[in-house]
This record gives structure tokens, sequence and C-alpha cells, in this order.
């Protein structure tokens, strides 16, 4: 039988991986039904994604520049010792111009200008490629070390080590490589020679964009996972709302902003009306959708960024308003009861209840000393217990000082 255990657990989660894939309004499962393998996304999470690469490419590039200066200046001091001292200063000037780009590149990187510094990579590239292509030129002359091997270094790092992604890096990959035969061109080199040269920088130029393909593709297939994964973690996959943990994580930090703020909030519980009948009428197929169409109604009321809304478990739905006083708080709660009210969700044949309908309770921070999220979610369900003890479908508010209980 324990072989059986992990069977199940893969089948269950593969069961709320599909439910998540199925949720409408999810972008990460849209685009993860539909593909990319034209590397591009549906336009609002490629943008998106693109403001998470452009956060994160440049990060390697910490340790590479001064690799990269190093690897230059070591070229120049080859250089030095191995030329006559004309051909040096001949070569000083595109060296020169190298370590000038490395050093500015290295500005937007370390000051953390990401996309200053995603167009310094690609220029920096280009320099790179149009210099190495003039020095090969020059020591080509000399016949001292083949002129292909710095220009297949300088693709190596413009595939696999700027992080540029896969159009950015094929473009100036080509462009790099185009260079090479026409500066060859321009200093004379034997043909024969160049055509063999022109060649293994072709070859390892493709092998390059299909590398950089592969990188860009796992990227973007390993953030789709990351985010559906964060859904799985934080969202109730039933009807896309924040479950219980992830909601009292936001409270908790929607009270300290609050508090530094010196605003008021307010809490609301709401709870179907006699939600078992209703399971107990349609079955639970339609109790999901029912549940569903609840927590859009209730996401109308959700009018400022800080605003949040869950599902606290079953048939109860959890809320917190920013920047709202105990008037609007009440106003907010009936507005939530008319949204779910004007769904005209049939009930069953019960006589106690035609339509689908809600009870709020609602906890202002106003009425406390301080903002503690336990006491604010304590005091909305004391102020729902009221709600329906009163006869449903109605909004209360709870305006009792701490430590004041009922009898």
């Amino acid at each position: 039988m324990p072989l059986m255990e992990p069977v199940q657990h893969a089948e269950s989660s593969q069961a709320t991986l599909d439910e998540i894939l199925e949720t409408e309004g999810s972008l990460y499962s849209r685009q993860y039904t539909l593909g990319f393998r034209s590397l591009r996304f549906i336009p609002a999470l490629e943008a998106e994604y693109r403001e998470y690469a452009l956060l994160h490419s440049p990060e390697p590039l910490r340790a590479l520049l001064p690799l990269s200066l190093l690897l230059t200046l070591l070229f120049w001091g080859q250089e030095y010792l191995r030329f006559p001292p004309e051909v040096f200063r001949e070569l000083a000037v595109p060296r020169g111009i190298q370590v000038m780009a490395l050093l500015v590149l290295a500005i937007p990187v370390y000051l953390r200008q990401y996309r200053i510094a995603q167009l310094c990579i690609i220029l920096t590239v280009l320099t790179y490629g149009v210099t190495t292509a003039q020095t090969n030129g020059i020591t080509n002359r000399e016949a001292m070390y083949s002129p292909a091997m710095s220009m297949l270094i300088i693709l190596t790092a413009n595939y696999f080590l700027t992080g540029l992604r896969f159009y950015q890096a094929a473009l100036t990959g080509v462009m790099v490589s185009l260079t090479y035969p026409l500066s060859q061109l321009f200093f004379s080199f034997p043909l024969p020679n160049m055509a063999v040269n022109c060649f293994n920088i072709a070859l390892f130029n493709v092998m390059g964009i299909a590398g950089a393909y592969a990188r860009e593709y796992t990227h973007r297939e390993n953030y789709l996972g990351r985010q559906l994964l964060n859904e799985l973690a934080m969202f109730d996959g039933l009807t896309g709302l924040l479950n219980r943990r992830a909601f009292a994580l936001d409270l908790d930090k929607i009270c300290a902003q609050a508090k530094r703020d010196k605003v008021d909030i307010a809490v609301a519980m709401a709870d179907v009306d006699f939600f078992k009948d209703y399971n107990d009428h349609y079955g639970h197929v339609k109790g999901d959708q029912c549940l569903r169409s609840l927590a859009g109604a209730l996401r109308t009321t959700l009018k400022r960024p800080l605003d949040k809304a869950g599902r606290y478990g079953g048939e109860e739905f959890i809320l917190v308003w920013y920047d709202c006083s105990a008037a609007d708080a009440r106003r907010l709660g009936e507005e939530a009861r008319t949204a779910v009210e004007a769904l005209r969700l049939r009930h069953g044949d019960d006589a106690r209840q035609r339509w689908v309908t809600i009870s709020v309770g609602i906890a202002s921070s106003a009425a406390f000393e301080d903002y503690d999220s336990g006491r604010l979610i304590r005091a909305a369900d004391r102020a729902l217990y009221h709600a329906k003890a009163q006869g449903r479908n109605r909004v209360t508010l709870d305006a009792e000082p701490i430590g004041t209980s009922h009898v």
C-alpha cells in the first residue's frame, strides 16, 4: 500500500495544476497552453517577462566584466611582447576602444541601470566584433596566430555570456561575423585562408544561434513554471482569489503600510447563505460554478491597488479595503451584497432562500487601538455572526472596542 501513496499524490498535484491551467484570466496558464516556440508571449505577458529578464540578465556581467577587461589587457600585453613597436602602436587604437567600451558598459551595470545596460551590451559586442576584425587584419600581416580564433571568442561571449535575448544575440552575432571578411578584404588576406576562416565563423554562428534559442526557450519555460507554481501556492484554484495563507501574509503587510500612512483599513468576512442547501440541491459542480461567480462579484469592490480578496475556506470569503473609513466600508459591503444578489442565481426550491445571497461582517481599524490583522479578522467574523443571526443577506459593522465580548 505505501507504494501507492506517491502515485496518488502525483495524480492529486496534476489535477490541481490542470485546474490552474483552466482558470480564466491566468496569463501564465494561457501562455502555457498556447506554447511559445516563436519566443514570444502574448502581449500582456511579454511585457512582464521582458521586465523580469531585464532585472536579472545583467547580474552575470558583474563577474564577467572584470574577466573581460583582464583578457583584453592580456591580449594587449601579448601584442606588446610579440610585435614591433610600430605594429603595437597600430594595434593600440582598436584595443583602447575595447577597453573604453568595457568601462562604459560597467557604469550602467554596476549602477543597476538595466535598460541602459541592455543597449550598452549590444553596442559593446558590436564594438568588439569590429575592432577584433581590425586587429586580426593587422596581426595577419605578421602571421603570428589564427585571426579566426579571437573572433570565435567574441561570438562565444555574444551568445552565452552577455545575457542577450535570442533575436538580439543573433543580430549582433551576424553583424560581427560579417565584419570579418570585410576587414580581411581590406587587409588583402589570401582568399583561400579567408574562405576557411569565414566557413568556421559561420558554422560557429549557426551553432551559437541554436544555442541562444535553446537558452532563451528554457529561460521562458522556467519563468512560466515559477509563475504557475506561485499561483498554485498563493491562489485558490477554484475562484482565482488569494488563498487563506496568502491573504493572511498580504493583510499583515497592508496593516503595516496603513499604520505608516496613518489611514484606516476595513476587513470584511462574507459567507454564502444556506450554501449547503444549494450544494445538496444542485450538486458540487454547480456549487463550484456558484462560488466562481460570487468571487467575480466580490472583485468589483476592489478599488485600490492594496484592496485584496481571498477565499477563507469553503463558502467563506474575506476582503480588505485600504484607506477606507467605517462609512465607506459599510457602503462597499452593501455593494458586495447587492452585486451577489444581482447575479440572480436561483437557490432552489427552499422557501427560505429564493436567490443566492451573502451575509457580510465588517471590522474597521478606526474602532481599534492598533492595526492588528488577527484582531480585525476576529472582529469581522464576530460581525458576520451577527449578520447571520439577524436574518442573513445583510451587512453588519463591528464597532466594539478591543476586549469586549458578546454574552
